[in-house]
């Protein structure tokens, strides 16, 4: 009877503890099957570059990171998660940095960072919009991403172009951490998260 009883309060604590959870704590997962799929729609060149299924061409590295070609990954110094990564600011000054037209970056830290750096040995590289930042955040996880992309930081979120259409202080960001992965922010200009330059 005792026995019967010290398991039945087991099994309720058990219970409890496992109802209380929030799904919404779950990091996503993609199944192994759709992990392999993405993984291999994306075609990596070889060069630090990676081209996207809709033709986009991606560096592979965060900006400040160094791709190492015998190993096919990202490093550089700095500590922790970073593996090099530098963040920069959106804008030195809230409110600025953005085309009044399309409300896309057209100058300021995280602009520069990609308009001016050589990948692969080819140039013209841009701040993705959040549009193209969303397409890698909602086709894949974090295990999947490191696949494509190594060594890629999680403990900020990545610039996009796009300023938020209602508040002219802020620009939309993109988390590829694994709690938050794919969801996208609006954060103030002059915080300073990572870029990932695309062309």
């Amino acid at each position: 009877m005792i026995r019967s009883i010290s398991l039945l309060t087991i099994l309720v604590a058990v219970f409890s503890v496992f109802s209380c959870l929030n799904p919404k704590d779950k990091e996503k997962k993609l199944d192994s099957a759709s992990s392999a799929f993405v993984i291999m729609s994306y075609h990596d060149n070889g060069n630090g570059t990676v081209t996207a299924p809709d033709g986009l061409l991606w560096m592979k590295c965060a900006y400040g990171q160094v791709w190492d070609p015998a190993w096919n990954a990202c490093t550089g110094t700095g500590g922790g998660t970073t593996f090099g990564a530098r963040s920069v600011k959106y804008c030195e000054v809230e409110g600025l940095c953005t085309n009044a037209v399309t409300l896309l970056a057209d100058s300021g830290p995280a602009f520069d960072a990609c308009n001016t750096i050589t990948v692969g040995g080819l140039t013209g590289w841009r701040l993705p919009t959040k549009y193209e930042l969303g397409n890698i955040g909602q086709g894949m996880d974090r295990p999947t991403m490191l696949w494509i992309f190594p060594q890629t930081p999680d403990d900020k979120e990545f610039w996009s172009s796009s300023q938020d259409e209602s508040d002219a202080n802020l620009a939309r960001a993109m988390s590829f951490a694994g709690l938050s992965f794919g969801q996208e922010y609006g954060r103030q200009k002059t915080d300073v998260k990572y870029v990932k330059c695309v062309r």
